[in-house]
């Protein structure tokens, strides 16, 4: 691999560790916030887990049909930024709603089975806009590069480890440590600007990349 070329890799693993952060730091404040919303438990973190599993398997999907674009590192860099927008105002949307649900969820208290399926219903529309947005970033990551690199079967399991890697920090440095020094709303600042740095480098990238040849 030539050396513009694994500049190129190297920026696209980057871009992609800080989207893997952004995304795992959104989840874990939403955890810290779905049980104000929809009430605190094992089986309604399952219920929120489950909704915001089929939002990124949505997303996934979603990236199927997309991922031709004439210019998927521009289209990534505008769901990047969508997660960074959405999931910062869920962040603080959600504290709000717990007094609007709770009676509601409540009247269905008596119905298990109701209750569950409602509070997955919920979690689905509440995540979906973000959720979506993330389950189809990585896919579009990987689309611009698999035209242009020969050994991209390497390339991708970089890429993948460097969105992984990033997500296992994201969720331990929100739990260990934005959360305990700066509280749940800046640490939804926090997420919001990696998600947006990551936007504003993809960006910068996509010209280039459009540029190189195979």
């Amino acid at each position: 691999m030539s050396a513009p070329r694994s500049r190129v890799v190297l920026a696209v693993c980057a871009i992609s560790f800080g989207s893997g952060a952004a995304s795992l730091v959104f989840e874990a404040l939403w955890f810290h916030q779905a049980g104000l919303a929809l009430g605190n438990g094992v089986t309604t973190s399952s219920l929120v887990l489950s909704g915001f599993m089929a939002g990124l398997s949505l997303g996934g999907l979603l990236a199927q049909r997309i991922e031709r674009a004439a210019s998927p590192m521009r289209l990534y860099a505008a769901l990047e930024a969508i997660v960074a927008l959405a999931g910062l105002a869920l962040v603080h949307v959600l504290p709000g709603l717990g007094s609007v649900l709770a009676p509601r969820l409540a009247a269905f208290a008596a119905h298990p089975l109701v209750a569950g399926a409602l509070r997955l219903a919920l979690s689905f529309v509440l995540l979906l806009l973000p959720s979506t947005a993330m389950g189809a970033t990585l896919p579009l990551l990987t689309s611009a590069l698999s035209a242009r690199e020969r050994s991209f079967g390497r390339v991708l399991g970089l890429l993948y480890a460097a969105n992984t890697l990033g997500a296992v920090l994201g969720v331990v440095t929100a739990e260990v440590v934005l959360v305990p020094a700066l509280g749940i709303r800046t640490s939804g600042l926090v997420a919001a600007l990696a998600s947006g740095t990551a936007a504003l480098g993809a960006l910068a990238l996509a010209s280039r990349l459009q540029r190189q040849v195979p």
